[in-house]
């Protein structure tokens, strides 16, 4: 009779879960240290119910997006926030991909990309670049699309993890090259005059 009214345990919220993901807790806690924000134990249970599956480059991606996003000091980003960070550039990315697959189908080798072919953002022209762009696909087998497709993705993560940095090293990189083209060729043509005047 007594095991007919034994009070059914309700699960502390407070506690810990038990497998404690503990990467993800680390940097749920940098993201609190940065802004300053009050973090006890009770919240903590609360976000690692919610984030705890994460995995590791997730996890980054979370951070990263909020401690260059979030706005609100001596507050800790909200789990809805966060949960935006894990998903929004994936299916950005995503969305890409089907953008980069429409302009392959838009490329011909003679005469190249139709003019009506969709535009790419800097990360998916990043991401397309560095996947051999239109060519880099039309080389490789139907076979490999998923593992292309991969490697678009992760490239596109990678852009926004690094807030575009890529973009600023490419810009230098071409100005410099151009530099170091432009001096080249003034002194050839400076070796050339002293040639010809010296007939």
């Amino acid at each position: 009779m007594n095991a007919l009214h034994t009070p059914i345990q309700k699960p502390d919220r407070n506690e810990m879960p038990k497998l404690l993901n503990k990467y993800v807790h680390g940097l749920l806690l940098k993201i609190a240290a940065a802004f300053n924000a009050p973090f006890d134990q009770a919240t903590q249970a609360v976000y690692l119910e919610a984030f705890n599956n994460l995995d590791d480059q997730s996890a980054d991606q979370m951070y990263n997006y909020a401690i260059r996003n979030w706005s609100n000091p001596s507050q800790m980003p909200t789990i809805k926030f966060l949960l935006e960070a894990t998903t929004r550039t994936t299916v950005r990315g995503k969305q890409q991909w089907l953008l980069v697959v429409e302009i392959f189908r838009q490329w011909h080798p003679d005469t190249g990309i139709s003019p009506e072919a969709p535009k790419l953002h800097a990360a998916g022209d990043y991401a397309f670049r560095l996947i051999g762009g239109v060519r880099g696909l039309a080389a490789s087998k139907i076979d490999h699309e998923g593992f292309i497709r991969d490697r678009f993705l992760e490239a596109y993560r990678r852009f926004h993890e690094e807030g575009g940095e890529q973009t600023h090293f490419t810009q230098q990189f071409s100005e410099r090259l151009l530099k170091q083209l432009q001096q080249a060729r003034s002194m050839q043509l400076t070796a050339g005059e002293g040639s010809a005047s010296s007939i």
